[in-house]
């Protein structure tokens, strides 16, 4: 992730998903899913699809506000 740390609500991360090898013909759909959806949120959906021949898709991951 970058940042690997954000202030919650206040910024966004973007996440980089890596397969072993590269996508097929057609692409490959990776399901994302949040641990804690109060913290974190996945703005593009639940999943992210890696482009045939490519080996990494990137996403962005919204921070929620924390109360204190």
């Amino acid at each position: 992730m970058n940042p690997s740390t954000v202030i919650g609500g206040s910024a966004s991360s973007t996440a980089t998903v890596l397969l072993g090898g590269a996508a097929p013909a057609g692409g490959a759909t990776v399901t994302l899913a949040i641990g804690d959806t109060s913290l974190a949120s996945l703005p593009g959906g639940n999943s992210v699809t890696i482009p045939a021949a490519a080996n990494s898709a990137t996403f962005l991951i919204n921070s929620a506000p924390v109360a204190v």
